[in-house]
């Protein structure tokens, strides 16, 4: 009798509560889920094997040819490389396969019945009768957006997370929207904060439009 004289009292107050309690959780408003994060990538299309050595090519060295990036295993075989590029870029992409693109990579228009081709890294691409040249020369952001045609280009001429001129191949894919940036050093800043990159992009390409820019090509200098 004395134990439940000491827990009566108790549990009449709990019991009390339980309803406000329960009412409380039934009233609140959901809550919306979380956003999923921004994913930063950068697509590659990279031969396994090093043309010169037979061993397997590193994603971080290569050497820029008018097929394209043919990835190598060492600095030393980046020179042999451009000795003789086209002999190696057959080693590196025996076979191509054909894109099958709709749209042109470098203008975003649907090819007409006048469009070309170019042929990077494996890939046969359409493009706009005028635009192989600068399909070429800006060789990985056209492999991104022929490859897959979610990627929509944000072009900006500057860097966002620097202001300094963009260049013709670094970029990044953020989500499903391509940043042009000035260097790979860049990559490290857009990771630490993606929704910021990609908003002071936006801003960059809102400006440009307001002083009366046009789109002109990225600086090709490699750096």
């Amino acid at each position: 009798m004395h134990s439940a004289r000491l827990f009566t009292p108790l549990a009449a107050i709990l019991i009390a509560a339980l309803p406000s309690a329960l009412a409380d959780r039934s009233d609140a408003p959901p809550q919306a889920p979380a956003a999923p994060a921004l994913q930063v990538t950068v697509p590659t299309y990279s031969n396994r094997t090093c043309p010169i050595m037979a061993k397997p090519a590193s994603r971080v060295m290569f050497a820029d040819t008018a097929n394209g990036r043919i990835y190598v295993c060492c600095p030393p075989c980046i020179k042999k490389i451009l000795a003789d590029p086209g002999r190696a870029y057959k080693t590196a992409y025996p076979l191509t396969r054909r894109a099958g693109n709709t749209v042109c990579p470098v203008t975003d228009k649907p090819l007409g019945s006048d469009a070309t081709s170019v042929v990077l890294q494996g890939y046969e691409i359409g493009v706009c009768a005028t635009c192989a040249d600068r399909a070429r020369r800006e060789h990985q952001i056209t492999l991104a957006k022929a490859l897959d045609p979610k990627i929509t280009e944000i072009r900006n001429r500057t860097d966002p997370t620097n202001d300094q001129p963009v260049t013709a191949n670094d970029f990044c894919v953020i989500g499903k929207e391509l940043v042009h940036l000035s260097s790979p050093r860049s990559l490290a800043t857009v990771r630490a904060d993606p929704a910021k990159a990609l908003a002071a992009a936006k801003k960059i390409v809102a400006r440009q439009e307001a002083e009366g820019a046009q789109p002109a090509p990225p600086d090709s200098t490699p750096r």
